[in-house]
């Protein structure tokens, strides 16, 4: 299947060999590598396994995919230990330690770790807390729109049925909200969520204002976020 980009290349004259040797190397020797770091692991090596990722990451510094994946691949690893302590019921230690190795990973890696925090404090139903991870994640330098977006849209799910016990959690999710909005790009949906959240807290002025906002991006115009901006206008009718 993989041949099909390459054959058409060939008969349209548009194939270069030499591109697409140094990128099936790549590929081959990325391959390579993470079998050995898995090997490593199965075999408990964890440490040896560290040190491969990191080595590698100094030889494909150029390579922002290869990183990723290499960034992805050692924070499993570095979570192993802290998933077992939480398998084994002691959640509170593994939040513990969560916070630790926080303090010792990248920024892309801190997000995730994060956002994992944060799904630990809500099923501890720590609201308090997870209102607070909520806020160290709008506060990383490099805080990603869709990442708080997402985090934003699960507290609106929580406590749309009772908002009045979920406060501090919808006021950290709509500072998020409002982080996000800082990101240029099409942020029909962040609008979106900011204005449910608001909803939330009463003020249905501000959730209209900002649900026709959410119009106004080619991601917001969906027939879900107009027929909420007629429920929002409805409710507001009513009240009056």
């Amino acid at each position: 299947m993989s041949m099909d980009k390459p054959l058409a290349g060939v008969v349209q004259g548009s194939w270069n060999r030499e591109v697409f040797k140094v990128a099936f190397k790549k590929s081959q020797d990325r391959a390579a590598l993470m079998s050995q770091i898995m090997k490593k692991m199965r075999s408990g090596d964890s440490d040896e396994a560290l040190k491969d990722i990191a080595n590698a990451k100094l030889a494909a510094a150029d390579d922002i995919e290869a990183i990723a994946d290499l960034d992805r691949l050692e924070l499993s690893i570095k979570l192993a230990p802290i998933m077992a302590k939480i398998r084994s019921g002691d959640v509170e230690i593994g939040i513990k330690l969560v916070d630790e190795l926080m303090q010792a990973v990248s920024p892309g890696q801190r997000s995730q770790l994060s956002i994992f925090k944060f799904r630990l404090l809500m099923q501890q139903d720590n609201k308090d807390a997870a209102a607070e991870a909520i806020n160290q994640m709008a506060n990383e330098e490099n805080a990603d729109p869709q990442r708080l977006n997402d985090v934003a849209w699960q507290v609106y799910e929580y406590a749309k049925e009772a908002p009045d016990d979920a406060k501090s959690l919808v006021a950290a999710a709509v500072a998020a909200s409002e982080k996000a909005l800082e990101s240029p790009q099409d942020n029909g949906y962040v609008w979106d969520t900011l204005a449910h959240l608001v909803q939330l807290q009463g003020d249905l002025d501000r959730a209209i204002e900002l649900q026709v906002k959410a119009l106004e991006y080619p991601a917001g115009a969906t027939p879900e976020m107009k027929e909420y901006l007629e429920q929002l206008r409805k409710e507001k009718a009513e009240r009056n």
